[in-house]
């Protein structure tokens, strides 16, 4: 199975999330491209405002935007303004090849604030490109800054997720 897990992060919160996802994928033989989204920042506030208002990052059509490959989709972003990053919204209008294939939205947040709009934001972008089984999930920077609590959630995350991890089997001497 490959996995295409696809982020953007400022502060490092949603870039450490994505790697312990992989990481822990990783170890069940899953197969996973890590795609850091890129855009132009500006300032913090102004992205917010951009995010609130839902207004794309400027970026073109990317080839590694196509899905087609990937058995699987996760797409992670920090809450801004009650939304997904300028970057995450350009990557969801872009982005094909989703039809059919399940997936996995998660953001990253500070107060909570809107991190439930932002994950219906990008569920209802993914589902009319296709994508199906949405799973969702949310992590605090408190969550995130503890490490050992970062991956036990990851673990519990991911084992509670339609990903069908493969099935594993004890080894026996004959």
């Amino acid at each position: 199975m490959k996995v295409a897990l696809v982020y953007f992060s400022l502060t490092g919160n949603t870039e450490k999330t994505a790697i312990g996802i992989k990481q822990c994928l990783e170890k069940r033989n899953i197969k996973v491209s890590l795609m850091k989204l890129e855009g132009k920042f500006g300032t913090f506030m102004g992205n917010s405002i951009k995010a609130l208002f839902r207004i794309k990052a400027k970026a073109e059509q990317h080839p590694d935007w196509e899905m087609k490959e990937f058995d699987f989709v996760i797409v992670g972003s920090p809450v801004w303004a009650f939304s997904p990053t300028p970057q995450v919204n350009t990557f969801l209008k872009k982005c094909s090849g989703l039809e059919g294939k399940r997936g996995v939205i998660f953001v990253t947040y500070g107060t909570g604030t809107g991190k439930n709009r932002a994950l219906k934001i990008m569920k209802k972008e993914l589902s009319a490109k296709g994508l199906k089984e949405i799973y969702s999930f949310s992590l605090s920077d408190k969550i995130i800054a503890d490490n050992e609590k970062l991956n036990k959630k990851i673990e519990f995350i991911l084992e509670s997720s339609p990903i069908p991890f493969p099935v594993k089997t004890e080894e026996k001497e004959i």
